[in-house]
């Protein structure tokens, strides 16, 4: 997922005109606001009023999303968002029996018959906690494999391969501090207000630390490096003929990776061995709880928490022959996870929560939000930021404007939004980072477009012909984006679809089109999709109301390009 470049999607525009419509000439009339004339329609192209409001976020529901953000992104327009991540730690396996034998054959060691158990003596060497960047889909950043060896003759298989860092915003070039410490709040599963029947949901607004934060295991530096870590075996003396040191390496793709404290591990984890808090996840999870990870400075990245795992590397006392009973020490390693995704259903099990902490919004942005106005600047901004609720012809349903078109027997060849980037503001803040696809959608959450419209093959690639909503620009720069409604509209004309009022979001996929709850500033829910939560990036488009002087041809409104039926 490449949030900066977005989605790639198809240069082949379907506009859906019919010959007719080709050939017409381009006249224009406006409807909307009582602006509807007594002739009858005779042009190929309306243009009708559009209403669009800025609404402003509070909170959104950040637990078990596909990318948890960490960091600071500064927004040139929006200002600071610093966000940090509460995770549960599962078991790999439950009631885990560590060394050879269990805590209650140890204990019997010294007086059992046998001469191979012994009291194990289990201790942690080392832990570490590893959360991979995202990746480009290539193996290295020219999608193919190292091809030379190097000149000391180290081929290409022993090298490491070069990764395209997708989700990281900020000075790659220097360290960046990275915290965990122990989370100390219990991060149910399933709310008690449902009858435990419901998933348990939290909120970008929900605060863990201080108050909810206890053992520091980390605090330092992490260096960035876009290359993999490279494992070599060490060769085993006891088997012959076989050279282990020239087996493939252990391969590590690019992320944080940091030693946990060992003392810790060895005292909530090894130590307990055989205890009820090991007996089960839920056992576990709520004794241990989970760990809390921050990042104070400016960098933000973008992390799949069902990647990232802990090692906890110990060693054991052993024998190994019942004729030699001699103690020897051999290690092992014990995996814990944070949250895992089902690999059939996707389905996230365990628990992460999202905190933002956002900057109060810049005065003339605050000012803009939720005033009931027909807006003359639209606000667009991820996460728990803000969006534009749309509504068509006028600023109830418009059925006065629908039924004068049904009357016409217009069939309706395309139906468009465009939204103009306002220039004036994205050129004050040069370092803006533009989001490259709009995401418009219903009210209650569903998608304009209709999937089962378009190609699959087409969508696999992150084209939705019938949508487009992706950025044009002009001389290297954001100028608007345009986004079909056709189906939409046909449905309100010829199917009598109601005609709801919409919402306009930014996205970092437009084929995902889950919603989740957000919370407004009066605490009402409402529905915003999945994929803008886990999106930081905002824009300002020229909105609908009172704009600015020489951008009335900049100005929002819906645009009809149709045939008449005789």
């Amino acid at each position: 997922m490449n949030l900066r470049k977005g989605l790639t999607l198809s240069a082949v525009l379907g506009l859906l005109l019919s010959a007719t419509f080709i050939s017409c000439e381009e006249d224009f009339t406006t409807l909307g606001s009582g602006v509807v004339g007594n002739e009858p329609f005779t042009a190929n192209k309306a243009v009708f009023d559009v209403f669009a409001y800025n609404k402003k976020v509070g909170a959104v529901r950040t637990n078990r999303i596909p990318v948890y953000q960490i960091g600071n992104f500064n927004d040139p327009i929006y200002g600071t968002t610093e966000a940090s991540i509460t995770t549960q730690v599962q078991l790999s396996s439950v009631n885990p029996v560590f060394g050879k034998y269990s805590a209650e054959v140890e204990a019997k060691a010294d007086s059992d018959s046998s001469s191979l158990t012994v009291k194990e003596n289990e201790t942690v060497k080392e832990v570490y906690l590893y959360i991979p960047f995202l990746v480009s889909p290539f193996a290295d950043k020219d999608g193919e494999e190292v091809k030379d060896s190097l000149a000391d003759g180290t081929p290409p298989s022993r090298q490491p391969k070069i990764f395209d860092l997708d989700s990281i915003f900020g000075n790659r070039d220097v360290p960046f501090r990275f915290k965990v410490e122990r989370s100390t709040y219990f991060l149910r599963d399933l709310d008690p207000n449902s009858n435990f029947q419901e998933a348990q949901s939290y909120y970008s607004n929900q605060r863990f630390s201080p108050n909810f934060v206890s053992d520091v295991l980390f605090d330092g530096e992490v260096e960035i490096s876009n290359k993999d870590s490279l494992e070599f075996a060490v060769d085993n003396p006891d088997t012959d003929g076989v050279d282990e040191s020239e087996e493939e390496p252990k391969r590590t793709p690019p992320g944080i990776k940091v030693p946990l404290d060992k003392a810790f591990f060895q005292a909530n984890i090894l130590d307990k061995e055989g205890s009820q808090e090991l007996f089960s996840q839920a056992n576990f999870v709520e004794f241990f709880r989970g760990i809390h990870l921050s990042v104070p400075d400016d960098i933000l990245l973008l992390l799949d928490l069902t990647q990232g795992y802990i090692t906890m590397t110990y060693e054991y006392d052993s024998v190994t022959s019942s004729s030699d009973a001699t103690i020897k020490k051999e290690e092992k390693e014990f995996l814990l996870s944070l949250i895992r995704r089902e690999a059939q259903s996707g389905i996230i099990s365990g628990n992460a929560v999202n905190t933002f902490i956002n900057a109060d919004y810049p005065t003339e942005i605050a000012n803009a939000m939720d005033t009931g106005d027909n807006a003359s600047k639209l606000y667009i901004k991820g996460g728990a930021g803000s969006y534009a609720q749309i509504k068509l012809f006028d600023e109830t349903n418009g059925e006065e404007i629908i039924n004068q078109i049904k009357d016409k027997n217009w069939i309706i060849n395309e139906a468009n939004l465009v939204f103009y980037v306002d220039r004036s503001t994205l050129n004050a803040a040069p370092n803006a980072i533009e989001p490259s696809v709009l995401y418009l959608y219903k009210e209650n959450g569903g998608p304009v477009y209709n999937p089962f419209l378009e190609s699959q093959d087409d969508i696999a690639n992150g084209n939705i012909t019938n949508y487009d909503g992706k950025l044009y620009k002009e001389d290297g720069k954001g100028d608007r984006y345009k986004i079909r409604i056709t189906n939409l509209i046909n449905d309100i004309i010829v199917r009598d679809s109601t005609n709801a009022t919409l919402n306009l979001t930014v996205t970092s996929d437009i084929r995902v089109t889950n919603a989740r709850k957000a919370l407004l500033a009066d605490d009402s829910e409402v529905n915003v999709p999945l994929m803008s939560i886990v999106n930081p990036f905002g824009t300002v488009l020229i909105g609908s109301g009172n704009v600015p002087n020489g951008q009335e041809n900049r100005k929002l409104q819906l645009e009809i390009f149709y045939t008449k039926a005789n």
